[in-house]
């Protein structure tokens, strides 16, 4: 097991991870298998999507719907802290994934990039945490 940090600049942030997590990696095990990673933090989430500018636009938008910004959250009242929405948001998309790992690559489509989004308010350093369980993985 590894960790893969990120510093993130915050609210609304969607950064490519992908080339960090393989170089990882192909660092840690020559084997193919399943990528397990877990993105640690309740205000962030991790995605395998078709990273491109209209894509993200369009995920942003329908988390606007599902959790406003500007909508004043129970968290809020209990903990005086201004990010529930980033809460529910990252609850909505979720903090882990499990990837096939073909011993130098993601076993995934050339157009599909794996992504953390950073829902909160201020700048921080993200922790990842990787574990590849080797098994056979068909490429």
């Amino acid at each position: 097991m590894f960790d893969v940090t990120v510093d993130s600049p915050g609210f609304d942030a969607a950064i490519d991870i992908t080339d960090s997590l393989a170089e990882g990696l192909r660092q840690y095990t020559p084997w193919a298998g399943l990528a397990q990673v877990f993105l640690r933090g309740s205000s962030v989430a991790l995605v395998a999507m078709r990273y491109e500018p209209g894509t993200v636009r369009d995920l942003r938008d329908a988390l606007e719907r599902i959790a406003p910004l500007d909508k004043t959250y129970a968290h809020e009242l209990t903990t005086a802290d201004r990010n529930g929405f980033a809460h529910v948001r990252s609850t909505v998309l979720g903090t882990s994934l499990i990837i096939p790992w073909a011993g130098d690559h993601f076993d995934v489509s050339p157009t599909h990039r794996l992504v953390l989004f950073d829902f909160d308010l201020k700048p921080a350093i993200r922790t990842l945490v990787v574990e590849c369980a080797q098994g056979a993985v068909s490429s």
